[in-house]
């Protein structure tokens, strides 16, 4: 695979305080066959902390030659969360 175009757009909806739903479609387009590949992942992303995020969220394909089924966990660590606003 040679040069690529990744885009998408992604949503995501306060369920509770600490949870969120997320939601993403993006595309992937081969510069080299002009071919968009699109997917899509749902998932949950929950704040375990004021600075830390657990996120787990699974898709599949919507078109084209992707995999059948992804998975992604991850760790979001908001640096400098909860300090004061230096302009007040």
């Amino acid at each position: 695979m040679g040069d690529v175009i990744h885009w998408g757009a992604a949503v995501d909806y306060r369920l509770l305080d600490a949870l969120q739903g997320i939601g993403e479609v993006f595309g992937e387009e081969d510069m080299k066959e002009h071919e968009t590949t699109w997917q899509y992942n749902l998932g949950l992303r929950w704040g375990a902390t004021e600075s830390l995020r657990l996120v787990v969220a699974g898709g599949s394909k919507l078109s084209c030659d992707a995999p059948d089924f992804t998975a992604t966990a991850g760790v979001i660590w908001v640096l400098g969360a909860g300090r004061a606003d230096p302009s007040k």
